[in-house]
C-alpha cells in the first residue's frame, strides 16, 4: 500500500514451493528494503525484494542451529541481521540477511533469559533487543553484545 492506502500489489499463494506460504505469521523489512516472511507450518523464512521477487528461504523443522521450530516472530537490526522467534524451540535466532545462522539464546522456562511461547522480538534503534515471552507474560530486554544468561564464573583456586 502506498501512504494513501492504495493497493500496489501483492504475491505469495496457499503452497509448499518458492514464494508460497502454509502458515505465514510475520514479515520484517530488512536494512536494503527486503522483505522476510516467516512460516510457521513450513518451519522456513523467506526473502524477497521489495517488489516481490522470491530471493530465497532458510530453517527447514528441527531444533539445531539454523534449524526452525514454528517460527513466528521476525525483527531486523540496523546491520542487517534477522532475529527469528521460535515457539515450539524457545528461543531466538539470529542469522545474516542471507540466512546464515550467527547463534541463538533461550531455552524453555520462566528464570531471566528462558521463553515461554515468544512471540514476537523487536530491536530498538540503540540495539537492544526485545521478546514478547507470551508463555510467561512478560517482556524480557536484551543487548545485542550478551543476549545469553550470564554465567557464574568459576573462583580461582
Amino acid at each position: 500500500f502506498n501512504a494513501g492506502g492504495t493497493l500496489l500489489g501483492f504475491w505469495g499463494n496457499p503452497g509448499t514451493g518458492n514464494g508460497q506460504f502454509e502458515g505465514l505469521e510475520r514479515i520484517a523489512i530488512g536494512r536494503n528494503g527486503d522483505i522476510y516472511a516467516s512460516d510457521e507450518r513450513l518451519a522456513r523464512i523467506q526473502r524477497f525484494n521489495a517488489n516481490g521477487i522470491y530471493l530465497g528461504q532458510w530453517g527447514g523443522h528441527g531444533s539445531g542451529p539454523g534449524q526452525l521450530g514454528r517460527p513466528w516472530g521476525l525483527a531486523a537490526d540496523a546491520n542487517g541481521n534477522i532475529y527469528v522467534a521460535e515457539l515450539s524451540n524457545a528461543r531466538i535466532q539470529k542469522f545474516s540477511a542471507s540466512g546464515d545462522s550467527l547463534g541463538q539464546w533461550g531455552t524453555l522456562g520462566s528464570s531471566t533469559g528462558e521463553f515461554a511461547n515468544p512471540t514476537a522480538v523487536a530491536i530498538a534503534p540503540n540495539g537492544q533487543i526485545y521478546v514478547a515471552d507470551a508463555g510467561n507474560t512478560r517482556i524480557q530486554q536484551f543487548t545485542p553484545q550478551s543476549p545469553k544468561k550470564k554465567r557464574k564464573k568459576k573462583k580461582k583456586r
